[in-house]
């Protein structure tokens, strides 16, 4: 009985690994301490995790080596500051991010975010 249980128990968590694997179609990612910025390129989206693990989400377009974000949608992994009353300021939130290949980081036009690259498969003839 224990070993019926066993394969059953095993045959449910094995599809549910591949149900919430994590995305692999990631173009480019850099992070620092506290923040971390990932474009994948289905449907040419975008994960932004700045201060206390916010995430942002949306959509980017690539000119050169400039990356335009449109923010589609907020998730707010700690909701109780926001449930206290207090307001989120989403003006510091980066719009235009620089990637300096030469030095291997990415930094927003406004100052708000500053990351070393660890990955980048963009296509070259960018």
């Amino acid at each position: 009985m224990k070993k019926v249980l066993y394969y059953l128990l095993l045959a449910s968590i094995i599809p549910l690994m591949f149900l919430f694997k994590p995305r692999q179609d990631i173009v480019f990612g850099a992070i620092n301490e506290s923040q971390c910025i990932r474009l994948f390129e289905d449907g040419k989206e975008f994960e932004l995790r700045v201060r206390d693990n916010n995430v942002y989400t949306g959509t980017y377009t690539i000119s050169r080596d400039t990356v335009f974000l449109l923010y589609q949608e907020h998730l707010a992994v700690s909701r109780t500051k926001l449930n206290a009353g207090q307001t989120e300021d989403r003006t510091n939130l980066p719009v235009v991010l620089y990637i300096f290949a030469n030095t291997s980081q990415i930094k927003s036009s406004n100052d708000s975010f500053l990351a070393q690259i660890y990955l980048d498969k963009r296509q070259t003839d960018l």
